[in-house]
């Protein structure tokens, strides 16, 4: 860290770029909220959309407080930015422990003195303790860099703090970037920001007309761009600056960024600086063969404020590709840029798990493409604890065969699950969840996978939403051998499907129990009772059960009895329902065209004649009839006599 800074403090994710920064300061907002950009203290903002492609050599996220630095060797020792007293320190954290140490994990805390402090985090082991002078930053290591607390990959997080209002504590509203701020404009940041680093990240040099050529020459702090100022190219002295920055606006969606870029600033007296003749720019690049990228069509280009575009300049490559010379008549920001391999790829290159594109679970299916046989595809996703998630993955054209990887993100180890799609037909997996925290999941082709720009897969992550409750409806009551249908609802509705359905039905001939997928049953019984239904509703996030009692009533049996049965008419007979079982209503039909729906009706036949008598009970177990033919036998009775006073004359004979 003490050997070229201006090198070291520009960015790098995974070995590509130049620097060692691998998440920049957000000015935006660096209080870990969100508002879905980053702006840098050079002034670019970055969107976090799906319109915001992945850089070559940077990985970012929005609302950091801090600087992180890459790591470059293993167990590599950190060192104090500058002297002073530490303060606080937590050592205990482990690996896995998002929350562990205010999720800065292992961590050092300096007071230096003047107000500012600075924080040393995520680290593997702390060799300082409380009340330690640090007097010779260079000499005195604070401990090794790690990946403790809420970290994804092994990196050191560098805050610096200020305290603006003299309490003696630092907050996280008075975080600042130690980098400062490089626009002209405000800073979005409430602090006031510095360029505090010891060494500087530009050069500064005064150019005048026909001044020898070391005069007319400046080289950036990285030793990676030289500028060359012809001789006539000025009509007056100017003051020329040469920044070594990190990549610019995104270019066009075809266009990636290679990770190499810097600024160029000047200035004369009393006017604008015009140039006469071309700067030449040369930039030892070093360019091994970068994926993703057609190296064939490298361009510097320039920066253009005023359209807000990127202007190609007339480029030339050497064959090793360690040095690129473009010729520019204006001073501007540059970058140096290849096209994609695919430009539908849009999210390219994210070979590294630093540059991981965020999914969100139930948000429906992302759709990539693997342009190279080598290609990897990061994605993360949060997860809760104990949640259940479905990863699915399948080729969308012949022959591509993506296998699905899923990692720790404190460790980036694997995890058990891998899921590789067979062609176009889609493989799932289920996961659960043992931590809330981060998650990375790596698509790659599989050994003879086809790749290319229309080798299309498709992944999705689903959670799965265990059913809360299950209800069942049906009736209360029956009767003996009649079927009856129950059916179960689970919710909430959204539950994930499938959800499958256990029945226990006791003591019963059923018909659809058990099914799978069958959320009703139909059952009989054979004999009288009171039965308990229960219904567990299950899929790969969790079950629900409920019950539900049905009595089944004893078969009803008409039966009746009579009396008199016979005797001359008019007779009056006295009728007993003897049926048995569970009823509620009776319906008798004396054959005589009268009916009554009595208990035990006692009835008078007027007529004489034989009768049928027929009994219907009806209830809760069921209907049953009874007809007693013949039953009733009436004969025609004796004259009756008239009613009232009357006077009966005998015949009156007289004998001789």
């Amino acid at each position: 860290a003490y050997e070229n800074f201006g090198q070291a403090a520009l960015g790098n994710v995974g070995d590509r770029g130049a620097g060692r920064v691998n998440s920049w300061f957000d000015h935006s907002y660096p209080t870990h909220n969100s508002n879905r950009n980053l702006t840098r203290w050079d002034g670019v903002t970055i969107a976090f959309d799906a319109s915001s492609p992945a850089r070559i050599g940077e990985s970012w996220y929005d609302g950091h407080g801090g600087i992180d630095f890459g790591w470059h060797i293993q167990n590599e020792p950190i060192y104090a930015a500058a002297p002073g007293l530490v303060i606080d320190t937590v050592t205990s954290c482990r690996v896995g422990n998002q929350a562990c140490g205010d999720y800065f994990g292992n961590r050092v805390w300096i007071d230096h003195g003047n107000g500012y402090a600075t924080v040393y985090a995520h680290m593997k082991t702390v060799t300082v303790t409380v009340g330690t002078a640090i007097h010779s930053p260079a000499a005195q290591p604070l401990g090794i860099m790690g990946n403790t607390g809420r970290s994804l990959g092994t990196h050191l997080h560098f805050a610096l703090y200020f305290d603006a209002n003299h309490d003696g504590r630092w907050t996280r509203d008075e975080v600042l970037d130690p980098y400062g701020w490089l626009r002209a404009g405000q800073d979005p940041w409430r602090g006031v920001s510095r360029y505090l680093w010891k060494y500087p990240i530009w050069t500064r040099q005064l150019v005048a007309p026909g001044a020898a050529a070391a005069d007319r020459t400046l080289n950036s702090p990285s030793g990676q761009v030289t500028v060359t100022v012809p001789s006539a190219a000025l009509s007056s002295a100017a003051v020329l600056e040469l920044w070594d920055v990190p990549p610019g606006a995104d270019p066009a969606a075809e266009w990636r960024s290679t990770g190499y870029s810097f600024l160029l600033t000047g200035r004369q007296r009393g006017s604008t600086m015009a140039l006469v003749e071309p700067l030449t720019l040369t930039l030892a690049a070093h360019l091994r063969s970068l994926p993703h990228v057609d190296m064939s069509k490298l361009a510097l280009r320039r920066w253009d404020e005023g359209a807000e575009t990127w202007s190609a300049l007339p480029t030339t490559v050497n064959r090793a590709r360690t040095q690129v010379t473009a010729l520019s008549t204006e001073v501007g920001r540059f970058d140096l840029h290849a096209p994609l391999v695919c430009p539908a790829d849009i999210q390219e290159p994210d070979d590294h798990y630093g540059a991981a594109q965020a999914i969100l679970p139930n948000a429906g299916p992302v759709v990539r493409l693997f342009d190279i046989r080598q290609d990897l595809d990061w994605f993360l996703f949060e997860a809760q604890a104990g949640g259940v998630y479905r990863l699915r993955v399948r080729g969308l054209a012949p022959g591509v065969q993506p296998v699905l990887g899923l990692y720790d993100s404190d460790t980036v180890a694997p995890l058990a699950l891998v899921v590789e799609a067979q062609g176009t037909m889609t493989t799932t997996a289920t996961w659960r969840a043992p931590l809330a925290g981060t998650y990375l999941l790596r698509a790659a082709p599989a050994a003879g996978s086809a790749s290319g720009c229309s080798a299309a897969y498709e992944l999705r992550v689903d959670q799965v939403r265990a059913p809360q409750a299950v209800s069942l409806s049906g009736p209360a009551t029956g009767q003996v051998a009649v079927p009856y249908t129950f059916t179960a609802a689970v919710s909430p509705l959204s539950a994930t499907l499938p959800i499958t359905y256990s029945w226990e039905v006791p003591g019963q001939a059923q018909a659809g129990a058990g099914k799978a997928l069958s959320n009703t049953v139909t059952v009989s019984w054979s004999a009288p009772g009171t039965y308990r239904l229960v219904i567990t509703a299950t899929n790969s996030a969790g079950s629900v059960s409920t019950a539900h009692s049905v009595v089944i009533q004893p078969p009803v049996q008409a039966d009746l009895s009579a009396s008199p049965v016979s005797g001359g008419a008019p007779l009056k007979v006295t009728f007993e329902n003897t049926s048995e079982g569970d009823y509620t209503e009776s319906l008798w039909d004396f054959g005589d065209g009268k009916t009554s729906r009595d208990a035990n009706p006692s009835h008078t036949y007027e007529a004489a004649g034989v009768y049928t008598v027929t009994l219907t009970v009806n209830g809760p177990g069921g209907k049953d009839s009874e007809i007693k033919a013949r039953y009733v036998e009436v004969q025609a009775g004796a004259p009756v006599a008239p009613s009232g006073a009357f006077r009966v004359y005998l015949p009156f004979v007289r004998k001789r």
